[in-house]
């Protein structure tokens, strides 16, 4: 039960923002709303279960039909990372699967994100941690989201198949 309120969530967090998601992207580069800084366009998930460095296996990558929102499928397969949480980072480039001339690192307010329990909202303020926590019910395969929308949100949910 628990895991179908947590797809319903997901989903009236993206229909919050449908005029955002709605835009089509430069083929430069990522469009940034107003309301957060302007950051390099590649995006990568960066943590133990995906591996720390910035290549195919950690870059985020749009999801079709919503410009605005980016995801990466990944496998939790070690039980401390269930027991205890992993420790992760959102890192933006200007290369695609290289660091370029410079990083910007996506804060998250509390540092700690809950999965399935909803999602976070991003900081881009020195106060906000660019190291954070994902504590998984179990291992398993999960999905994360980063919304790019006026609204940016991180929130990662267990994975479910197209089509299912």
């Amino acid at each position: 039960m628990l895991f179908g309120k947590t797809i319903s969530a997901l989903g009236l967090l993206l229909s919050l923002a449908p005029a955002s998601f709605a835009r089509t992207p430069s083929d430069v580069s990522l469009e940034w709303p107003a309301s957060i800084p302007q950051l390099p366009q590649f995006v990568y998930l960066r943590c133990n279960a995906t591996g720390w460095d910035v290549n195919a296996a950690t870059r985020m990558k749009r999801v079709t039909g919503q410009p605005q929102l980016l995801s990466l499928t990944y496998d939790v397969k070690e039980d401390w990372m269930v027991a205890a949480a992993d420790d992760c980072s959102l890192t933006a480039t200007p290369v695609k699967n290289g660091w370029g001339d410079r990083q910007v690192y996506f804060g998250i307010q509390n540092g700690f994100v809950n999965v399935p329990n909803g999602s976070v909202n991003l900081s881009f303020n020195s106060s906000a941690d660019v190291y954070f926590k994902v504590k998984y019910p179990a291992k398993g395969r999960y999905t994360a989201y980063l919304s790019l929308s006026d609204y940016p949100f991180f929130a990662v949910v267990p994975h479910v198949e197209s089509g299912h």
